[in-house]
């Protein structure tokens, strides 16, 4: 388990130009010990804690666990019998319930190889689309069409370009929106991951407590 400290950037180019930029934390945990969350003081796995993930708040397939629910996505995958493990990156509940728009579930195989990434998108009616993302290498690009409505200024049109970057020490996901192969919107997180300590959980509450709400 691991903190990533980072920031997100939105930049919309139509119909007209708007972009912003803040401070952002992720929590990095194989979805095969989300248990190990309840040995900490401050995090939980269907517990309320500091930091918490609850099954509900995730992959709303089916009353399954969230473990359950991601092996029956990454069964569907044809490199499915190389998935070794799948790492779930997240904004976790804290202190209470968070709006998180995005999930990222990362597939790996033998050496931490990334094999490829299920990306969970939730819209503000709290309604979720699943986007397979295959590797393409670290850093390559990868384009799929858009299936789910997110925002009132784009209709379900176009493509995302997807570009992934990483390692033991990083994480990048960077996302190009495109229209008639014209880049309308973007966003990314940027960030460098941590170990879970007592001086790292010092600097979450002290510099992203509100980012997260």
């Amino acid at each position: 388990m691991r903190i990533i400290f980072g920031s997100t950037k939105h930049i919309r180019f139509k119909p007209k130009k708007h972009a912003f930029k803040y401070p952002l934390f992720m929590l990095e945990v194989d979805v095969s010990c989300l248990n190990n969350l309840n040995k900490h003081v401050v995090t939980g796995y269907n517990r309320q804690r500091v930091l918490s993930i609850f099954d509900q708040d995730f992959l709303h397939l089916n009353r399954q666990s969230l473990l359950d629910n991601v092996r029956q996505l990454t069964d569907q995958f044809d490199y499915s019998d190389r998935i070794k493990k799948t790492v779930l990156i997240t904004i976790p509940r804290l202190f209470f319930k968070t709006f998180r728009p995005v999930n990222f579930y990362m597939c790996y195989g033998e050496d931490d190889c990334l094999l490829g990434m299920i990306a969970e998108v939730t819209n503000t009616y709290k309604e979720s689309y699943f986007y397979h993302i295959q590797s393409n290498g670290n850093g390559g690009r990868v384009v799929v069409d858009k299936a789910f409505h997110v925002s009132p200024f784009f209709d379900e049109k176009g493509s995302y370009a997807f570009k992934i970057i990483d390692d033991h020490q990083r994480f990048e996901v960077h996302i190009d929106y495109l229209i008639d192969q014209q880049r309308v919107f973007y966003a990314n997180f940027v960030g460098q991951k941590k170990p879970f300590n007592g001086w790292q959980l010092g600097r979450l509450l002290s510099g992203y407590l509100f980012s997260a709400v």
